[in-house]
C-alpha cells in the first residue's frame, strides 16, 4: 500500500500569500495576511489531497544552497517588506 507524501516550500507559500492577500491585521495592528493566506492554502491542500505524510521546509535566511549554486537565484526579486 503506497502513501501520499507531500513536501511544501513553506517560504515560497508565505511569500505568495503575502502578495495575494489584502493587508489584514490583528487587534494590535500586526500584519496577518501572509499567515491567513498560508493557512488557507494548507487547509485546501489537506482537504483536497489528503496526504498521509506532510513536510514543510522553510529557508533559514536569504543565503541558501541555491544562491551558492546559482548567483542569480531570485536576483530580480524585490526585497521582502
Amino acid at each position: 500500500m503506497s502513501k501520499k507524501f507531500v513536501i511544501l516550500d513553506g517560504s515560497s507559500l508565505i511569500y505568495r500569500a503575502f502578495y495575494a492577500m489584502p493587508p489584514l491585521t490583528d487587534s494590535r495592528g500586526e500584519p496577518t495576511g501572509a499567515m491567513v493566506g498560508f493557512d488557507n492554502m494548507l487547509v485546501k491542500l489537506l482537504t483536497e489531497v489528503k496526504p498521509d505524510l506532510l513536510a514543510i521546509a522553510f529557508d533559514r535566511s536569504r543565503h541558501t544552497f541555491r544562491t551558492e549554486r546559482y548567483a542569480g537565484y531570485k536576483g530580480t526579486r524585490k526585497e521582502t517588506p
